[in-house]
């Protein structure tokens, strides 16, 4: 398989996984992941985080809320 062709059958299984709600939805609402992956971060003032892959921002927009005094980016297709 060329890489275009592998490019493409990446994209079209993202899209079908993206768009069966029960899987998206039971990736961003899990509360407990989220709570163990921001309490395993050691973040101080004036860090730079990049989330790639970030989607809907599950953990880069409370990452943000929690440390405002650094520069949160999120990077996504």
């Amino acid at each position: 398989m060329n890489m275009d062709d592998s490019i493409k059958k990446t994209a079209k299984g993202f899209e079908e996984s993206f768009f069966q709600g029960a899987y998206y939805n039971s990736q961003t609402q899990d509360f407990a992941h989220l709570t163990l992956i921001l309490n395993q971060l050691s973040i101080r003032p004036g860090n730079k985080i990049l989330d790639l892959g970030t989607g809907m921002g599950y953990l880069a927009f409370p990452l943000a809320e929690q440390n405002p005094r650094c520069t949160i980016k999120g990077l996504d297709i």
